[in-house]
């Protein structure tokens, strides 16, 4: 399967950025399943019970529906359930979901490594964040609905610059904006961490997860892979700014080694390198320092330093 990657204009604060266009591609395709039967494995435990999200709510649904079953305290299906998919759609993991559009693993930019919000915040302020999002699903996985110990993946959207974009550190800079943040069990969080799991041996094991949960063919699980080298050889050639107005107007804290600097990005010492961002759209502060900050989008493209009095977003898209 050949794939011709297209990209869209989109003008925040009047500058130019690309965004990569799904729309041409399998991804914008939904898989639509009908029955329990044609679900994946992966989604069914060693006792074939698929577990549903939000588990109070599922509870009290199950005691009116028939095919979903209650035991300790557990809400689920097995692989002999005569229910209708549709009807319990809140419920089920996206991976199970009657209809479903993959996600695309956006792997991080060499340029961005150690700039996610999990690295930047104090552990009070990033577990306040991760234990909201877990309560959206009732603690289980929003892909397969596995319970126990879970990771909080964020989703980003990529903005990448146009040629007259501004500069930071020799190179364009582009706005990396979070979406939103996700549950996710080992397992499925390492679907959307590809190269990661390639240094660790496990590219395969990871590809084969990413095309049960999608439900890709083979042809299309390898444009899945092409696709993702692309885009982070591509991305690796920009600097990025963390957009995270999506975290809302609550004061995020910044861990104390993540060091101002004179044009109001941060940077930190990694294990890798340093690490250089700019936290955009919601105000913080570095734990340790009396100052509050918020720095814009607009601010940031018209290259103003960040302020001390609420500012305006820039345009969304």
């Amino acid at each position: 399967m050949t794939l011709t990657r297209t990209f869209r204009t989109v003008v925040i604060a009047g500058c130019d950025f690309r965004v990569r266009a799904d729309t041409s591609t399998f991804l914008w395709q939904p898989r639509e399943i009908s029955t329990i039967s044609e679900l994946s494995n992966v989604l069914f435990d060693s006792h074939n019970r698929l577990f549903l999200l939000k588990q109070q709510e599922a509870r009290r649904y199950a005691k009116a529906t028939a095919g979903v079953f209650v035991e300790s305290d557990d809400a689920f299906l097995s692989r002999e359930s005569d229910v209708d998919l549709p009807s319990i759609d809140d419920f089920l993991p996206y991976a199970a979901k009657r209809r479903v559009r993959p996600f695309l693993a956006d792997s991080i930019p060499e340029t961005s490594w150690g700039s996610s919000l999990s690295n930047l915040l104090t552990w009070p302020c990033w577990n306040r964040l991760r234990q909201s999002a877990f309560m959206e699903t009732g603690h289980r996985c929003l892909l397969c609905g596995t319970a126990g110990k879970l990771d909080c993946h964020e989703i980003w959207k990529y903005y990448e610059p146009g040629k007259d974009g501004r500069i930071h550190r020799g190179a364009l800079c582009g706005v990396q904006r979070l979406v939103k943040l996700i549950p996710v069990c080992a397992d499925c969080h390492e679907t959307f961490h590809l190269g990661l799991a390639g240094i660790r041996g496990r590219l395969n094991i990871a590809m084969e997860r990413v095309a049960a949960l999608y439900r890709l063919s083979d042809d299309e699980r390898e444009a899945y892979l092409a696709m993702v080298k692309e885009d982070w050889y591509r991305r690796n050639e920009f600097s990025w700014a963390l957009d995270v107005s999506v975290v809302g107007a609550s004061l995020l804290e910044i861990k104390p080694e993540w060091e101002l600097q004179p044009d109001s990005s941060l940077s930190a010492k990694q294990k890798y390198g340093t690490s250089h961002t700019f936290v955009l759209g919601a105000p913080w502060q570095r734990k340790g320092d009396d100052e509050k900050r918020l720095f814009s989008i607009d601010a940031f493209l018209r290259g103003s330093e960040s302020e001390n009095i609420p500012s305006t977003h820039g345009n969304r898209s």
